[in-house]
């Protein structure tokens, strides 16, 4: 169980947090493992107003994990470090802890009986091994891990609190989301109101543009914006002394953003714009397909990653060769002769072919030359046309993406998306 002090009680006793995020593990270090984990912890501390001062990534040395912890907590009210607990000989966060706050290892009962309960449901007997992974340091709390084996570490020291978590993200991200993150909001003096808007088609530049405005206006309201491939993140957050007091500040900053950008605006929710695609065609009782060129089924791929979205989702092509475009959907061979597969009376024909043969209410379709070869002094890479057809005249749009393979492919599946967002909300 998490405890707020030694003796079980909550006091709130920081109106502004600080906090340090520590990473452990040789593969880290060597570029064979990507540190998620330091965005995903910064990213949600950051949502309840607690300052990151800094982010370490250490290797599997117990003598330089314990100078990092403790040089961590000398500096910030909350560290929380990921990585290097578990049963194998390169777990060593334990160890590092010991010798960190110099408190001797002790079977928590708790812990065992849980452990035990994890590997009877398995139909196998806790080990000597994995029994290693109920010692906990003296006077620790421990954070549930509904997932594996290995909990999480909690320890206070002056008031300061100190967290060590498995370093496995489908373990980490529960423990953070679930049980830290909402307790350390309980020791602020200042009650923090975050909220997000997903945006799309309007770059990070042109955003802070067209809300310069609004920033002025509230200036105890904190905006971050975060590009990305499928568009901008805004983040927005206020610190007042009553969450009433927050929340009313949000309120009245969304209002006049939402104001100001529109349908830029696709979501405040997590899960892409093809979520907010099926909702909208489950509610209009419709369907869609895809016939993707460059793209080769990326978007079909993000559709249906979707649960419940065969209700609305009939058929996707993948048609990459111009004899596919014309045997499955119909573009007249002349047509890509004369114009190229690339090019807007192709797309047009792929999207009006796809509708035709699958039925659908809408169909999109894209083609373009997704790179890093292809392209011409004409017909460049990144060149990339997006149709759709259904519910009204087919339309089609042009852009010119850049060079990188992977970025155009996500990008133009973006694109495609949106453009059947809008046409559902009746703007083209």
């Amino acid at each position: 169980m998490l405890a707020g002090t030694e003796d079980g009680n909550i006091t709130p006793i920081w109106a502004k947090m600080t906090a340090e995020i520590v990473t452990i593990g040789d593969e880290i270090l060597t570029g064979h493992t990507v540190n998620t984990n330091a965005a995903f912890i910064g990213e949600r501390l950051t949502e309840i107003d607690c300052r990151v001062l800094r982010e370490t990534a250490v290797g599997d040395d117990v003598a330089a994990i314990t100078a990092v912890f403790r040089e961590a907590l000398a500096r910030a009210e909350v560290v929380i470090a990921t990585g290097g607990l578990g049963p194998t000989h390169d777990d060593v966060t334990r160890t590092a802890v010991v010798e960190a706050f110099d408190r001797p290892l002790a079977i928590n009962h708790k812990v065992r009986e849980s452990l035990e309960a994890f590997f009877a449901a398995r139909g196998r007997a806790l080990d000597k091994i994995n029994e290693a992974q109920a010692l906990l340091p003296a006077g620790a709390d421990f954070v549930p891990n509904n997932v594996g084996t290995a909990v999480g570490i909690h320890l206070i020291e002056k008031k300061r609190h100190f967290y060590a978590l498995p370093g496995v993200p489908a373990e980490m991200r529960p423990m953070i989301t679930d049980h830290i993150i909402p307790f350390l909001k309980t020791l602020s003096v200042l009650k923090t109101a975050h909220g997000v808007l997903y945006t799309t088609g309007k770059p990070e530049s042109k955003l802070y543009e067209m809300l310069r405005p609004v920033l002025d206006k509230y200036p105890q309201v904190k905006v971050a914006f975060l590009p990305g491939f499928d568009g901008v993140k805004i983040q927005y957050s206020a610190a007042l002394g009553t969450l009433e007091e927050s929340e009313r500040a949000l309120n009245q900053w969304r209002a006049d953003t939402q104001e100001i950008l529109g349908n830029v605006i696709y979501s405040e929710t997590e899960g892409g714009v093809e979520l907010v695609i099926g909702s909208m065609l489950q509610e209009k009782g419709a369907t869609m397909a895809i016939a993707e060129s460059c793209t080769g089924g990326l978007i079909a791929w993000r559709i249906t990653e979707i649960p419940g979205s065969s209700e609305y989702f009939v058929r996707g092509y993948v048609t990459y060769s111009n004899e596919s475009k014309s045997d499955l959907l119909g573009v007249d061979p002349g047509v890509i002769e004369a114009e190229g597969a690339v090019s807007e009376v192709v797309a047009r024909q792929m999207a009006e072919g796809a509708r035709a043969g699958s039925g659908a209410e809408y169909a999109i379709a894209v083609t373009g030359i997704a790179g890093p070869t292809g392209g011409t002094a004409d017909k460049p890479v990144g060149l990339t046309y997006v149709a759709l057809a259904g519910g009204g005249a087919t339309v089609c749009r042009k852009y010119q993406l850049g060079t990188d393979r992977s970025t155009n492919r996500q990008r133009a599946s973006q694109a495609a998306l949106n453009l059947l967002r809008e046409r559902l909300l009746g703007v083209v």
